[in-house]
Formats: structure tokens, sequence, C-alpha cells
């Protein structure tokens, strides 16, 4: 498998696990015209809910209705030195112009395709679960990308 794709149980429709690898055996028994085979999916340890997107600036509201930690894909829009804070966790973009995305699953920071970890000072921000308040100085705008996450 090349990509993550989604697994869905249908006891529990509203989350996914993101599978990293399936493995399948088929077996040679065929039974009353049925084929048996099984599958083995390795899966990352979260379970993945509702996407959610916040965008403004100055203050944001971010809630993780999951248990776990949802990793962020944050993208700010301003120029100069920005800081993004939430629960205890900060980055600071210095120097920066037009957009740039900060991935904390990846660990990565771009613009488009280019590498713009030198503008990234700082930690990757995770929301825990319940509700918290974001802040962007500098007078930028952001747009925050994170599912509900459960362990």
């Amino acid at each position: 498998m090349s990509a993550y794709l989604d697994l869905v149980f249908d006891y529990e429709p509203d989350k996914t696990f993101k599978t990293v690898r399936a493995v399948h055996n088929v077996f040679s028994t065929i039974e009353n015209g049925l084929d048996e085979f099984q599958i083995t999916f390795e899966c990352e340890p979260y379970q993945l809910g509702q996407s959610r997107e916040i965008s403004g600036s100055g203050s944001l509201t971010l809630t993780n209705g999951g248990t776990a930690p949802a990793e962020t894909v944050i993208t700010v829009t301003g120029s100069g030195n920005i800081t993004v804070n939430c629960a205890g966790m900060s980055f600071t973009l210095s120097g920066m112009t037009g957009s740039v995305t900060v991935d904390s699953k990846r660990m990565i920071v771009y613009s488009g395709s280019v590498n713009r970890a030198s503008w990234h000072s700082g930690g990757f921000i995770r929301i825990p679960p319940g509700e918290h308040t974001m802040t962007v100085t500098g007078g930028a705008g952001a747009i925050v990308r994170y599912h509900d996450t459960w362990l």
C-alpha cells in the first residue's frame, strides 16, 4: 500500500483508523462456492473522528472531542515575526512572508513545495483533549486543521 487509507468499523462509523499496510492471504479452501481469505491491517494507533477546520486571527477556540492529543496542520498567513501559542506549546515564524504551513505530524514547515524550516523555531502544536484557546500574534491569520483523536 503506498498511501494511508481509511479503515472504518460499522460499530463506530464516525471514527477511522489510518492504515499503514494491509497484508492478505488467500486460502485455497472453497466451500459452498465461497472463498475464504484473511486480511491483516497495520494501522496508526489513533482513531480519528470529526475533521475540524478553524480559521481566524488573534484568538481561536479549538476543541478536541477525543481522548488523545490531536495533530495539527496550521497554515499561517502574514509577514514579519509571528508566534502561535496553544495549550502550553508554541512556535515562532521569523521573517516570514506570505503563507507557511506547519505540520505537527510530519514535523515539517513549508510554503508550497519550498522548505521553510529556517523560519521556524519552537515546537509543533498538538491539541490536548478538551477546549483550548490558540493565539496568533503579529497580525497574522491562521487556518488550523485537525481531527478529534482517540487512543
